[in-house]
């Protein structure tokens, strides 16, 4: 029966998390928690013998279309953003999928791994828009001496998705594993 469990720091143990559990899944979570928590989630699942899939970890790759010149920073800002801590220790980021495939092996995994990156075309207008804002606020946070220029960066983006002529590609990774007898 399928349930959900809270992941807070400090509260799920190895030999209860996922007592009876056959398959643990999550979605767009490995990126945002430390290496740690991945150690903790990893060795519930051994200890339970749940096989596993997590979707959508975010891997760093961020591509944008018509190119600006400012793409290459605002990517690498973002992903010194994602590895703040939120909430579960300092955040794997992009690091996140190489990370839980290391730690899935290790602990006795048959592990496979595939992309499944975000496609935003012209008609993904209002999501495309929700991420520039969102990349040019944390870029700021991370460099807040770099805003007149991430402004400009945002204006030129947000231009090519008002002409209908943006498209941008996010990178994430699917990782499944099953625990080998």
């Amino acid at each position: 029966m399928p349930r959900c469990c809270g992941l807070r720091r400090g509260r799920a143990t190895r030999t209860s998390l996922f007592d009876s559990a056959s398959l643990v899944t999550a979605a767009a979570l490995l990126d945002l928690v430390s290496e740690r928590f991945v150690h903790v989630v990893v060795a519930a699942c051994r200890s339970a013998g749940a096989a596993v899939l997590f979707a959508l970890t975010y891997d760093g790759r961020i591509a944008c279309t018509p190119e600006d010149s400012g793409d290459a920073e605002v990517r690498d800002l973002v992903n010194r953003h994602q590895r703040g801590d939120k909430g579960f220790g300092p955040a794997l980021g992009p690091a996140a999928a190489d990370e839980a495939v290391r730690q899935l092996a290790a602990a006795g995994f048959d592990v496979d791994r595939d992309r499944s990156d975000w496609s935003l075309a012209a008609g993904d207008g209002e999501l495309q828009r929700a991420l520039i804002e969102g990349w040019a606020s944390a870029t700021i946070d991370m460099a807040p001496d770099r805003a007149a220029i991430v402004d400009g960066w945002r204006a030129r983006r947000l231009a090519h998705v008002d002409g209908g002529t943006s498209i941008i590609v996010v990178g994430h990774e699917d990782i499944v594993g099953f625990p080998n007898s």
